[in-house]
């Protein structure tokens, strides 16, 4: 399951959520509380713009503000982000969270890692050199004693 997690408008208050997608359906829960769930076809999810959705159930609409828009929106569409929109304000923590994102992305589509760094293989071999003599000395030890 997939979950996201937002606000919706409830009154005039905002309430926070999470949203969960299944393979047959979504559920929506608030504080460790079921709020609803509904299968496939039970629902519709429309874009408002401005990184807002309404949900709609059981001729029921709520509009849903996740916490982040990106990642949402590539649920709805099969995992495919939208172009930031020019102009749109982002946060600075979205931004490092959106090139984090996309470093992974990258990475995982290698068929390799990148080359360790000279210290990362400095620091290995010397490991392994202490943890060789470690080892010849309790054979050593175990063997004469």
């Amino acid at each position: 399951m997939t979950i996201y997690d937002g606000v919706i408008n409830l009154d005039d208050n905002q309430v926070s959520v999470i949203i969960g997608f299944e393979d047959a359906g979504i559920r929506m829960s608030s504080g460790g509380a079921e709020i609803g769930e509904w299968a496939e076809g039970e629902y519709s999810i429309d874009h408002n713009g401005g990184g807002v959705y309404t949900i709609t159930a059981e001729s029921e609409a709520l509009q849903f503000v996740p916490n982040n828009p990106r990642l949402f929106a590539a649920q709805l569409n099969g995992g495919v982000a939208p172009a930031p929109e020019v102009g749109a304000d982002h946060s600075e923590t979205e931004s490092a969270l959106s090139e984090s994102v996309n470093e992974l992305v990258i990475r995982e589509n290698r068929d390799e890692a990148p080359p360790p760094k000279p210290l990362t293989l400095v620091v290995f071999y010397a490991l392994a050199s202490v943890t060789l003599a470690l080892g010849v000395w309790a054979v050593v030890s175990l063997l004469t004693g």
